[in-house]
């Protein structure tokens, strides 16, 4: 039978596209456990089958006589006292008498004394096509019966760009014995992946599986269906700044985790709400992408939520202003106020090479009398977010050696 657990995952079916319990109740009884049920075959030529082969084919109906079967179940003989009505004999193999009858009023028939009969259609131009029928209610008053259909790799009734072959088609057909008419019929197509289902000749079951069916088991159809979606995760930006800011979405139900990507690239696999963003650059804009991890067995990930963010400009550091002391005829004394923010600082005398990684005051010694220097000190940061400074200068002239 179908798993009860799983039949919400079923798409539209009819009812507008909102199936009732009563509709998947009538699915669940329409393929019966019993391994001697019987069933009619019709065979199309056709290369896919057509809508109208369940009316137009004409099956060898035998002349039936009463007898005591379980005509709820179809086992023969009938449990004692069971009070189910008799039953027809079933019609295999036929015998020699036997009268043409369409084989949507010989399932018709059938339901209406009590017997489950199903038929089975199979397309000789596409092997792989294979259609189920049965009969699931009678409106005695309306003489009406609905017949239920699921169809399986059958070519031709696409739908929005969904090729058919490729799904399951779900046939629902209301029909009047009376007249011989259709009253109404009704379509849907549960888009699955490819190679969705194992088919046996005699289905007594479905079984719904979520990754790659089986090898095949007498009597069980097994069809791959995609899992539902969680939630998209509705994503906030808090407390940006030049390098990090922060992530924040509500719990989502059945999530796994989340994973996270910048710009496209996955960065991680499981992360939590709130989940901080760090080493961005400054003046930057940034795509942060959340996806909610589905399980695997009830849920599949969610659509991914995206969120544009563009850091802060960076700032810089102020420019020293270098002061010189104790000059010399070969020596000086350089300092400077110390800049906020800076980490270390780097001077250079008259363009030479850069000295690095010094704080103030500088001594410089070895200079030449009477000489004309100048002093260009820069402010480093060792952050992303500060830049350094611009360069701070002053000149000087060493005292005379005389």
């Amino acid at each position: 039978m179908y798993r009860s657990q799983l039949l919400t995952y079923l798409s539209a079916l009819f009812s507008s596209g909102n199936p009732s319990a009563s509709d998947f109740q009538k699915l669940i009884q329409g393929l019966g456990s019993e391994s001697d049920r019987p069933h009619i075959v019709c065979v199309s030529s056709a290369s896919n089958i057509p809508d109208d082969q369940l009316l137009a084919s004409t099956y060898d109906m035998p002349t039936t006589t009463s007898g005591s079967g379980c005509g709820s179940t179809g086992v023969s003989p009938a449990p004692s006292g069971c009070g189910c009505p008799p039953a027809p004999t079933p019609p295999t193999p036929p015998l020699p008498t036997t009268r043409k009858e369409k084989v949507i009023n010989v399932l018709c028939d059938w339901f209406r004394e009590g017997w489950l009969l199903d038929c089975i259609g199979i397309c000789t131009g596409t092997d792989a096509a294979r259609a189920y029928y049965w009969v699931v209610s009678m409106d005695s008053d309306a003489g009406t019966y609905e017949i239920l259909s699921v169809q399986f790799n059958n070519p031709g009734f696409g739908k929005g760009g969904f090729a058919s072959e490729n799904a399951i088609r779900l046939l629902r057909l209301v029909y009047n014995r009376s007249t011989q008419t259709v009253v109404s019929t009704d379509a849907r197509l549960v888009i699955t992946e490819l190679t969705n289902a194992v088919m046996s000749e005699d289905v007594r079951e479905i079984k719904i599986v979520y990754s790659t069916p089986p090898m095949q088991e007498d009597g069980v159809l097994y069809v791959q269906m995609s899992l539902p979606k969680l939630d998209k995760p509705d994503v906030s930006v808090s407390a940006v700044t030049q390098t990090s800011c922060v992530l924040s979405w509500p719990s989502i139900a059945g999530a796994a985790g989340c994973r996270f990507a910048i710009d496209g690239t996955d960065i991680s696999a499981i992360v939590s709400s709130p989940y901080m963003v760090t080493n961005l650059k400054p003046s930057r804009s940034y795509v942060f992408t959340v996806t909610a991890l589905g399980d695997g067995v009830k849920s599949s990930d969610s659509e991914a939520s995206s969120v544009n963010v563009l850091t802060p400009a960076a700032s810089i550091l102020s420019a020293p202003v270098p002061v010189v002391s104790n000059l010399s005829s070969t020596s000086a004394v350089v300092s400077w106020s110390a800049a906020r923010g800076g980490d270390s600082y780097t001077y250079r005398l008259n363009n030479g090479p850069l000295v690095s990684e010094v704080m103030p005051p500088v001594t410089l010694d070895g200079l030449t009398p009477g000489f004309r220097y100048t002093f260009a000190v820069k402010a480093i940061s060792t952050s992303p977010a500060v830049l350094d400074s611009d360069w701070g200068s002053t000149d000087f002239v060493t005292e005379s050696g005389d």
